[in-house]
């Protein structure tokens, strides 16, 4: 387990208990609940003795809920937890031969589970530019992600369990709607990935890879 100090992460979740809020659309506070379809993009694996490959993933899923606060008018923070799954399809061998059992250019269907758990804090800017009717966003956030790897592979070259903490960093954009007094809805986009982490394979294999997923995204929330 490799452990990475997320600073950023620290000192944007110090803010929460010293923040003075302000008035905005939709008031001073809110707690809301997210739900997200996941698409991950192709990740670089190298290992440590030239054994390096690319992993394809199934899209998957995320779920986060987060508390917000108005820092002044059009400026929020959201302190936010959340849970992403997506499962690895097959990997593509670009080098090595990890001892005969696979060349360069064969495509292998392994099992795998890939999850992480996240800690984020989140600056966004509304642009309340519409009366209330909607107000567009645009937002950047960082934290730390807890990715845990469960590979199983067929002639067990690069599978293993692993964990690590690492840093991570999002983007967000998205559309915040009223539908009732004190209660709207979002439909967003968020980017999401995280530094590159080391993975132990089951043959003593170190990996290093990263996680970069994109996400299309509905909420609710109440306002406080």
């Amino acid at each position: 387990m490799r452990f990475t100090l997320a600073p950023a992460a620290l000192a944007l979740c110090a803010t929460i208990g010293t923040a003075a809020a302000a008035g905005s659309t939709y008031g001073t506070a809110y707690i809301g609940l997210r739900g997200s379809y996941v698409f991950t993009d192709d990740g670089s694996t190298t290992g440590t003795s030239g054994f390096n490959y690319i992993q394809s993933y199934d899209d998957g899923y995320a779920t986060a809920a987060y508390l917000g606060w108005t820092l002044t008018h059009g400026i929020r923070f959201e302190a936010e937890g959340g849970f992403r799954s997506a499962d690895i399809d097959s990997v593509l061998i670009v080098s090595g031969d990890a001892g005969l059992n696979y060349l360069p250019g064969d495509v292998v269907d392994v099992g795998a589970d890939v999850q992480a758990a996240t800690v984020m804090g989140n600056f966004y800017y509304d642009f309340d530019i519409f009366e209330g009717q909607f107000v567009p966003w645009v937002g950047v956030g960082a934290g730390a992600a807890h990715v845990e790897y469960e590979v199983t592979d067929p002639l067990g070259v690069f599978g293993g369990n692993d964990d690590a903490w690492i840093f991570a960093y999002q983007l967000m954009a998205g559309i915040t709607f009223p539908v009732s007094d004190g209660i709207s809805i979002t439909a967003s986009y968020h980017y999401f990935s995280t530094e590159d982490f080391d993975r132990t394979g089951a043959t003593g294999e170190v990996f290093k890879t990263d996680l970069t997923q994109q996400s299309i995204d509905l909420g609710v929330q109440i306002h406080l």
